[in-house]
């Protein structure tokens, strides 16, 4: 496949290589089309998976970073490829800060690597979920992922560990929060989901839970707006986050009496 010769070539660099350059003309090709371009972001981070990569941490790197950059001449588009794309980004977080649990056992070499990959999928989750439109899409797939949270205690907290950052960065983003109808009200699916994991036996995964929660609960700190008008609607929906909540609490401490 197309993906396996930039594979076997080296040529993912972004700076040198060629797969950046032809798979943005395969964007603008689909574009035009009228197909969603989003599918093409999703394969490409499931193709991060591929054996051919497992020993090719720098190649990967740059794969990632061809990723964002395609990410971000994509169109605004609420879909499920994207929201997959989301999600499998995730899931290579999870694997890397798996795979950084012993790295005062490893080589100076691979931890700056693994800091490096961690930063660039940071900013690739930012682009993937600024072309979502509706932080709620966002929020269920997060519920999904609690949902199935893996009992292995150290795999555990890996997901745990994606998830607060992919709740740090969705919370930094006002205007895709403010847009979506959804986070004015707490989602109930996630809420319960977060419940769950606050009664988790492992002190690390209970702590995390308590995170994403506070990310969600707190979206975007009122000093980040620009305008008073930016910061009175950051305290209006705020203060909604607070009230849906407290009626959330409220509706399970009366179904559980």
């Amino acid at each position: 496949s197309l993906f396996r010769y930039f594979d076997a070539g080296n040529h993912w660099n972004a700076e040198s290589g060629i797969a950046f350059p032809i798979l943005r003309d395969i964007q603008i090709l689909m574009d035009d089309f009228g197909q969603n371009t989003h599918f093409l972001l999703l394969i490409l981070i499931k193709h991060l998976d591929h054996k051919n990569l497992i020993k090719q941490p720098d190649m990967q790197l740059h794969i990632v970073q061809v990723i964002t950059s395609l990410a971000r001449h994509s169109n605004l588009k609420g879909s499920v490829a994207i929201v997959g794309a989301i999600i499998d980004m995730i899931k290579f977080l999870h694997k890397s800060i798996h795979c950084s649990i012993d790295d005062a056992d490893i080589g100076s070499g691979l931890i700056n690597w693994k800091n490096k990959i961690h930063e660039v999928v940071d900013e690739s989750l930012r682009e993937l979920s600024l072309k979502v439109g509706d932080a709620g899409m966002i929020l269920d797939a997060m519920s999904n992922i609690l949902e199935s949270i893996p009992n292995v205690t150290s795999v555990a907290r890996t997901t745990i560990y994606a998830l607060v950052r992919m709740s740090e960065i969705v919370a930094y983003m006002p205007n895709l929060l403010y847009r979506s109808k959804a986070i004015r009200t707490f989602p109930e699916a996630l809420f319960h989901q977060i419940l769950g994991v606050m009664r988790h036996p492992d002190h690390e995964i209970r702590i995390g839970a308590h995170q994403i929660f506070s990310a969600v609960l707190l979206p975007s700190p009122v000093s980040h707006a620009t305008s008073d008008c930016g910061e009175n609607r950051g305290i209006i929906r705020t203060t909604s986050l607070f009230s849906s909540s407290a009626a959330l609490f409220e509706k399970l401490r009366y179904q559980n009496n």
